[in-house]
Parts: structure tokens; C-alpha cells; sequence
């Protein structure tokens, strides 16, 4: 699983614990299978008994469906309207 050691090397060169993660905008595949996997490699990453805080995931592509760059600037402006508003959406 690439995507988990690259995700643990960022979080590593950003000085970063996973439990100071609280929002992880998912890719959603918005398939049986694709969705359920990347719900585990985020809780394999960011899960832990320990964690003080709950993870908040997102996933803005569904309402885009597979146009990728429409979801990507999508959620990135999700993003900064959160910071924006200090508030996570339903």
C-alpha cells in the first residue's frame, strides 16, 4: 500500500502525529469496494486507542462525481471555507 507509507512519510517531514490530524478530505471511489479500503487505510494511519480527538473525513467528490479537477479544487476550497468558519460540515 504505497499511499499509506507516503502519507506516514509526510505526516514524518511535517513533524506531525496522526492524532494531530482532524480532517482528511477522502478520494471516494463511490464503490463497494474502493470506499470501504480507503476507510481502513485511514484508520490504519490515523486510528489509535489513544486518539484524544475524533477524525472528521469528507469526501466533496461525489457531488462531481469522476471529474477530477472539479473535485480537487472543490475540496480544497471546502477546506478553506472550514478554516475560514473554524466549522466542519455535516
Amino acid at each position: 500500500m504505497r499511499s499509506l507509507s507516503y502519507i506516514r512519510s509526510v505526516l514524518k517531514q511535517a513533524c506531525i502525529s496522526p492524532d494531530q490530524v482532524t480532517f482528511v478530505e477522502a478520494r471516494g471511489t463511490g464503490t463497494q469496494a474502493g470506499d470501504p479500503l480507503e476507510i481502513l487505510s485511514l484508520r490504519s494511519v490515523f486510528g489509535s486507542p489513544t486518539r484524544a480527538v475524533p477524525l472528521h473525513i469528507g469526501s466533496i467528490k461525489g457531488i462531481f462525481g469522476h471529474c477530477g479537477t472539479a473535485a480537487g479544487v472543490a475540496g480544497l476550497l471546502e477546506v478553506i471555507c472550514m478554516l475560514e468558519h473554524r466549522s466542519i460540515p455535516p
